[in-house]
């Protein structure tokens, strides 16, 4: 359950548009409402590990996991893209 409150709350502020949003105030908002799609897939590649006895804590997963590693990069560039270009 908490996994989809994360992601529903993740989407509202990427896909916000109010004058208090991050889309608002920079053109490049494309980057920034994909940034949703990195985070779902980490999300449940969490999830599959911890039904197949994998889990382990957060810092450790962010340290030695490569999909996690490589989905937080696409996440940060996508990210920047969206803010800085």
């Amino acid at each position: 359950m908490t996994s989809s409150v994360v992601v529903t709350g993740y989407c509202l502020w990427a896909f916000d548009t109010t004058t208090t949003g991050l889309s608002f105030h920079h053109h490049y908002i494309t980057p920034i409402r994909l940034t949703v799609v990195p985070v779902v897939l980490v999300i449940l590649h969490i999830l599959r590990l911890l039904e197949s006895g994998e889990g382990a804590s957060p810092e450790d997963l962010v340290l030695t996991d490569r999909t996690v590693q490589c989905l937080g990069l696409v996440w940060a560039a996508l990210f920047i893209i969206g803010v800085y270009a």
